[in-house]
């Protein structure tokens, strides 16, 4: 074999096991994140933030805007629906805001790995389902 097809497959065996570290590192970090304990606004209980939904918020720009496209915000005025007493909270207003600001402020994690479920709304319309998680670690 020559030396260098022998250096390839050192490299890609090193890169194989740098992917294996990196997928084990992500889950690592989603589970702790689903397993942080948010207390309801309202009943004032804690759950795990794995339990709760996620409600992605979407309104249509100001009519001073030419696109008539829907424009997402950020996370902070979205909501989070407790698995307890089913009330929305607003992540904005939570008493709780920096620390879901630092849990969901990791962009290589996606809602759907935290949430139990996650939906979308657009403007005022009905909810719709985009996610739901089958099992809770």
């Amino acid at each position: 074999m020559s030396k260098i097809k022998e250096l390839d497959l050192r490299l890609a065996a090193a890169i194989s096991d740098y992917n294996a570290e990196c997928a084990e590192i992500h889950n690592e970090k989603v589970l702790l994140i689903r397993k942080a304990v948010i207390k309801c606004s309202y009943c004032e209980k804690g759950s795990r933030l794995g339990k709760w939904d996620f409600i992605q918020k979407y309104w249509r720009p100001l009519p001073s805007v030419v696109v008539y496209t829907y424009k997402q915000y950020p996370d902070l005025n979205c909501q989070i629906v407790c698995p307890l007493c089913n009330a929305r909270n607003t992540i904005f207003s939570h008493r709780q805001q920096k620390q879901l600001s630092r849990l969901l402020g990791h962009p290589e994690i996606k809602r759907e790995e935290i949430f139990n479920t996650v939906w979308e709304q657009f403007g005022d319309e009905k909810l719709k389902k985009v996610f739901r998680l089958l099992e809770l670690n």
